[in-house]
């Protein structure tokens, strides 16, 4: 019986969790470029995927002032993330924007006040996580508040642990 060495994981280490730095995930020679491409567009998505787009989109930090959810704000998170979802359709994609369903059922809650809190970061983030876990791919369309987003953040983490190609649509010049 021949015993096999350990072959060590080449993978480069996942950024950290609490602090946002996009620099070493965008830089064109970094460790992670095979996985993300920066200055996406949805028709470059749509020719680099083959299953379900997963749409990272701000929302959590954008739909409130000081701590107090803002409806207007939430309608504008969900609309811009609606367009995304359309931009991609219109290039043949199927895709997924948990921003759209997580203000869409804050907006309900005017009829229904069982919805949970808007602002659960950590429901949201358990909501959305079986969305994720069947995407083919994850982008990131340039909405303001993308590059600070802990959700987006997280999502991105996740892409990186699970060899899952990210499309980034800003990034270029930051």
């Amino acid at each position: 019986m021949t015993i096999q060495p350990a072959i060590p994981d080449q993978r480069p280490r996942l950024p950290d969790q609490k602090r946002i730095d996009w620099r070493p995930i965008l830089n064109p020679k970094g460790a992670w470029s095979a996985l993300v491409v920066a200055g996406s567009s949805p028709d470059r998505v749509s020719r680099n995927c083959a299953g379900i787009v997963y749409i990272s989109a701000p929302y959590h930090a954008e739909a409130q002032i000081r701590g107090a959810w803002r409806m207007e704000r939430s309608v504008k998170m969900s609309a811009l993330a609606s367009i995304e979802m359309g931009r991609l359709a219109a290039c043949g994609c199927t895709a997924l924007a948990p921003t759209v369903q997580i203000a869409e059922a804050a907006h309900a809650r005017v009829l229904n006040d069982d919805t949970p809190d808007p602002l659960d970061r950590v429901f949201w983030d358990a909501w959305s996580q079986p969305i994720l876990n069947v995407a083919a791919l994850i982008a990131i369309p340039d909405i303001p508040g993308w590059d600070r987003c802990p959700m987006v953040w997280r999502d991105l983490r996740f892409a990186l642990g699970h060899n899952l190609p990210v499309h980034v649509y800003g990034g270029v010049n930051g």
